[in-house]
């Protein structure tokens, strides 16, 4: 059941199976689609989940695993998904969610450190670029370089020789290029922190309103419902 699925941590093979799954139950509902490949080989496996007949008003992504050893961040992109996909039906809130918006889900966007995690080094966080790895989180384009990351291989924010230097966050910028997104969710799993732009400068993002509005919004709704009390940076 579900809910022994979800009881423990899965290694890579038996989460894509589970996406595989939730693609056969309702494909009414959800495609499974490969934004990619790793380094190694191994596919970039995500869902798209959206309901009702008519084109989606608004386009979202959530994606965990960027840190190979934040097992939880997997499990919870994953679990994200059985949800919307097994309530649709019978939760008038989440079918009017999966109505109005497409949401893509990658549960892990760091295949090859997630497998190395499992069967070398539980706290391994890069990926495998040359057994040193990269910091993915750091790989992207905005901001490349900067404080927070260092241009040394065995740091562990070793940022990567360029921007966009490894087939992963290669993967997640074609597909954010390839449609118009209105959401990103990166989840990690330090902290009971919520980040919304900018982390990489104090000066405020020019919707920073609506977003410190959002991040509370998001804030209240975990605490009310699950107690558990999340700090805005």
């Amino acid at each position: 059941t579900p809910e022994q699925w979800f009881s423990e941590y899965r290694d890579l093979e038996t989460i894509h199976d589970y996406l595989e799954e939730l693609s056969r139950v309702r494909p009414d509902l959800v495609q499974l689609q490969t934004l990619g490949t790793s380094l190694e080989g191994r596919p970039l496996r995500a869902l798209r989940i959206h309901g009702g007949g008519d084109p989606p008003r608004r386009r979202m992504l959530i994606d965990g695993g960027l840190h190979a050893r934040e097992w939880i961040s997997m499990m919870v992109t994953t679990c994200v998904a059985d949800r919307l996909v097994r309530g649709y039906d019978d939760d008038a809130r989440l079918r009017r969610f999966l109505d109005e918006v497409e949401l893509v889900v990658l549960p892990v966007s760091n295949p090859d450190g997630y497998v190395h995690s499992w069967r070398r080094d539980r706290y391994w966080r890069k990926n495998r670029r040359d057994e040193h790895g990269v910091d993915l989180n750091r790989n992207f384009g905005l901001a490349w370089g900067g404080d927070g990351s260092s241009d040394k291989p065995a740091s562990q924010v070793y940022r990567g020789s360029a921007p966009f230097s490894e087939p992963e966050s290669q993967a997640v910028r074609s597909l954010m290029e390839s449609e118009r997104f209105d959401a990103h969710v990166d989840f990690h799993s330090y902290g009971q922190l919520l980040l919304h732009p900018w982390s990489y400068t104090k000066k405020r993002a020019a919707d920073h309103s609506y977003l410190g509005a959002l991040a509370k919004d998001m804030v209240d709704a975990i605490r009310a419902q699950h107690g558990e009390r999340y700090r805005l940076i």
